[in-house]
């Protein structure tokens, strides 16, 4: 069990670990390596600090892709269709963000899009906007059964404009 100074002090030295681990770009950072202790509090706590890193995550993926959402529906209602490629939303499309395909937090690369045909996607969309998701590797717009697998499994994409998300 240890003393509660123990306890304390494992979980602050994990928890400093864990801000700097926040301030680098998700693809950037190393996997936290696994406590090794028996103190049962620190094995109790660590797991659900850990997922506040995780929820940082989401929330920078969210805000990106909204900003692209809106680039992307901008270009449609001028120019009548939606791009071939992200790049054509840059500048103009993206000027109040920079000008530039935000980057995709798991792969330190712009974020994925391609064009589907609608009338042979299930879902009736247009373009698929995605994320590489957790392994980092573009899979081509691959999802799960479940909209959020792709932050967590391998061989995923995360789809941004899913409609059961």
């Amino acid at each position: 069990l240890g003393g509660l100074d123990e306890n304390l002090a494992v979980i602050d030295g994990f928890y400093d670990g864990l801000v700097d681990a926040s301030k680098q770009p998700r693809f950037n950072r190393q996997k936290p390596a696994p406590l090794p202790t028996d103190l049962l509090l620190v094995n109790l706590l660590v797991p659900a600090v850990g997922k506040a890193l995780r929820s940082q995550d989401q929330i920078e993926i969210d805000r990106a892709a909204l900003r692209l959402l809106i680039a992307l529906e901008r270009y449609r209602g001028e120019k009548g269709a939606y791009p071939a490629a992200l790049a054509e939303l840059e500048p103009c499309f993206l000027e109040k963000w920079g000008g530039a395909v935000p980057v995709d937090p798991w792969s330190g690369k712009p974020f994925c899009y391609k064009r589907v045909d609608a009338s042979k996607d299930e879902q009736k969309r247009s373009f698929i906007l995605y994320t590489t998701g957790d392994d980092g590797v573009d899979n081509g717009g691959v999802s799960g059964q479940h909209p959020w697998e792709g932050l967590n499994v391998g061989g995923l994409d995360y789809i941004i404009n899913d409609p059961k998300r």
